[in-house]
């Protein structure tokens, strides 16, 4: 059953149990709606980031600003999603 979007498991000791069983976790949860499944992931993402740095989103702000003088102006180097994907991948 879902609430709020995300998974909301039955009481008892029978939930204790999945609770504990990642591999039962993930079977429920990819059982789930797309819409259930994205904010369960994005929860689960934003309990492992913790708090962030003060400041944090003033910085990103103005690098994002520079990347974007650099594409306006020509100086900025680009290269094509296919190239960005491999180069991610390594």
């Amino acid at each position: 059953m879902t609430r709020g979007g995300l998974f909301t498991p039955p009481d008892g000791l029978a939930t204790m149990q999945m609770m504990t069983d990642p591999s039962e976790v993930l079977r429920h949860a990819l059982q789930l709606p797309e819409e259930a499944r994205a904010a369960l992931a994005k929860a689960l993402l934003q309990s492992l980031d913790g708090t962030p740095d003060a400041g944090a989103d003033t910085a990103w702000a103005k690098e994002i600003e520079r990347r974007l003088r650099q594409v306006d102006d020509g100086t900025a180097t680009l290269m094509s999603w296919e190239d960005a994907k491999k180069k991610i991948s390594g």
